[in-house]
């Protein structure tokens, strides 16, 4: 897979010339000890959150090493967790930048971190496949599933907590128990799916999954049993263009947004 060294987030931030190509797509219907600690914040400059002009810097986090690939809110909106390109995972106070936890279980690099819905956990996972799912007050490793053999891309919990879907390089969705890691089924799609998934998000009521990557396809699945229920193929283009690298549904459950590369091709003369 092309860029193999940068996660697809990177690479959609960084990549010269790209533009985004937003498709509006109709649908039918572990381990017990831990190396977290609190860590000591720099000291952000910031502006208390009050009644300010639209688009005013409150504080600006300089607490990371590496590129930032992945950013979150706790569901709360109370704190922030992020991923970049670094092994610790550091949570801090979303209103002054203070880090209240940092996460250090992860050998290498991590690539994505998500708060389960009722935000009493976070899974992430790294560059050797490995997700680790554990408690955002405590640090606490409660899970650590292996079933993937590369780069985690892709993580989202079910709307009611219980379950989780995950993608990354060179493998195919994969759908678990989010208390036990029992895996419980692997979304197949098309041959092409099988070099990564990108991107993966639960619909609202948490019936259907939306899943894309190197495929160029975006699949649309029952949640609970894995067959397939909708495909959305993305414009033509290189291979490495067409990717699919964000998907997202909309509250209603109706409409799906999907973002690829898309750079202008001047030979055909059209985006």
């Amino acid at each position: 897979m092309n860029g193999m060294g940068k996660s697809p987030i990177w690479r959609l931030l960084t990549t010269i010339g790209l533009m985004l190509l937003l498709a509006l797509i109709p649908v039918a219907c572990g381990s017990t000890q831990t190396n977290s600690t609190p860590t000591p914040s720099p000291a952000p400059t910031h502006v208390a959150p009050t009644s300010v002009p639209a688009g005013t810097t409150f504080y600006t986090f300089r607490g990371l090493t590496d590129n930032v690939v992945y950013i979150a809110w706790s569901p709360d909106g109370k704190y922030i967790t992020s991923a970049s390109n670094q092994s610790a995972v550091p949570v801090w106070d979303a209103n002054n930048g203070h880090v209240v936890l940092t996460y250090r279980e992860h050998a290498h690099n991590v690539n994505v971190a998500v708060w389960s819905p009722d935000g009493k956990q976070i899974a992430s996972g790294d560059v050797d496949g490995i997700i680790r799912v554990w408690d955002a007050k405590t640090g606490k490793t409660n899970l650590v599933y292996k079933r993937h053999t590369s780069y985690i891309y892709a993580i989202a919990w079910s709307p009611d907590g219980k379950y989780i879907a995950s993608g990354g390089a060179y493998s195919n969705p994969q759908v678990w128990d989010a208390k036990t890691g029992k895996l419980l089924f692997i979304h197949k799609g098309n041959a092409a799916d099988a070099f990564g998934t990108n991107a993966i998000a639960w619909s609202p009521d948490g019936k259907r999954i939306a899943s894309g990557g190197e495929g160029r396809v975006v699949h649309v699945w029952d949640a609970s049993n894995g067959n397939e229920l909708v495909t959305y193929s993305v414009l033509p283009g290189r291979w490495e263009d067409s990717a699919i690298h964000g998907i997202a549904w909309d509250p209603s459950g109706k409409r799906i947004a999907s973002v690829s590369y898309h750079k202008v091709n001047t030979d055909q003369g059209r985006k």
